[in-house]
């Protein structure tokens, strides 16, 4: 299965699901993000570890099941796996309707890429990670919401899916601009804390790009840091 869903690094034709097959595909998909995101909290080596927690196992596995799912993905979005998978009004999302406080805290970080040749990269991310971050306060102020159907969680694969390559590069490079961004990836991902699939998810990455950082960026982390838990 990893095997067909990583066809974006292929250059073979995968036949697409067929309708019969296409529910099973999804729900695979998800159990086996759940499972290798699961591997992340305990056991194997520090170095292996921390690999994880950066995504090189599943944000690849997120984005390339779209290609699969893409052929019957209009069939999905209305079988019984359609509240996993529906992106509510993503394109009309506003992240300057973002509360001052937390909206300021994401600009901010900004500032550690101002000369960066890499810097369109990371405002695209970071304008995206905004995106989700508004994206969870409809969710969590019950705001616009009524008969939607969508799920808060989705934003979290949204932002995945959807980001820059050229970001999912820098940050497997661990350019300190593009951690940042991913801690308070992390601290949003905290908010949904309550998910079996997602408990101590985010708190890991935060915990995890610290380490990696170390004290010198630590002030670009104090808001990741406070939400879970951690400063």
């Amino acid at each position: 299965m990893l095997r067909s869903i990583e066809l974006h690094n292929e250059t073979s034709v995968i036949r697409p699901p067929t309708q019969e097959e296409h529910p099973t595909l999804t729900y695979q998909t998800l159990v086996t993000f759940g499972t290798l995101y699961s591997t992340t909290k305990e056991g194997a080596d520090s170095v292996t570890r921390t690999s994880r927690i950066l995504g090189a196992d599943w944000i690849p596995l997120i984005r390339g099941i779209r290609p699969v799912l893409s052929p019957v993905y209009e069939r999905i979005k209305y079988g019984p796996l359609s509240p996993l998978l529906r992106t509510y009004n993503w394109e009309q999302v506003d992240p300057d309707a973002l509360p001052d406080a937390i909206n300021a805290e994401l600009l901010r970080v900004k500032e550690t890429w101002q000369d960066d040749k890499n810097a369109g990269v990371y405002d695209e991310a970071l304008y995206l990670l905004r995106k989700l971050y508004a994206w969870g306060e409809l969710f969590r102020t019950g705001r616009e919401l009524e008969n939607t159907g969508g799920q808060e969680s989705s934003g979290v694969f949204i932002w995945i899916a959807i980001f820059p390559e050229q970001y999912f590069q820098l940050l497997q490079q661990r350019q300190p601009q593009a951690l940042v961004i991913f801690a308070f990836f992390g601290a949003e991902m905290h908010k949904l804390d309550r998910l079996w699939w997602m408990e101590g998810g985010g708190k890991s990455i935060v915990s995890v790009v610290d380490e990696c950082l170390g004290p010198f960026w630590r002030p670009w982390l104090e808001f990741p840091r406070k939400v879970v838990g951690l400063g």
